[in-house]
């Protein structure tokens, strides 16, 4: 699992009650889930304001830098 990811798991149960367990795939899943949102929605609300990423060298660094963080492919596949 991904260290950011794994931290993140650990800071958000750490107020559980004892005895209650979530697998480590379902929280990997959950943090994919959230960074796949968030770049989907940056993407839109660039869009929806008239910013072009597809001639943002910046936009496409961020998104691939991201998605490296949380141990994700790369979503465009050339990073």
């Amino acid at each position: 699992m991904n260290k950011l990811i794994e931290q993140m798991m650990l800071d958000a149960t750490k107020d559980m009650p004892h005895g209650y367990y979530v697998p480590p795939q379902y929280w990997e899943k959950f943090a994919e889930l959230i960074v796949k949102k968030t770049i989907s929605e940056i993407s839109h609300q660039m869009f929806h304001h008239g910013i072009d990423e597809s001639n943002n060298p910046r936009f496409y660094k961020a998104i691939d830098e991201t998605e490296k963080s949380f141990g994700l492919a790369c979503s465009r596949g050339d990073a």
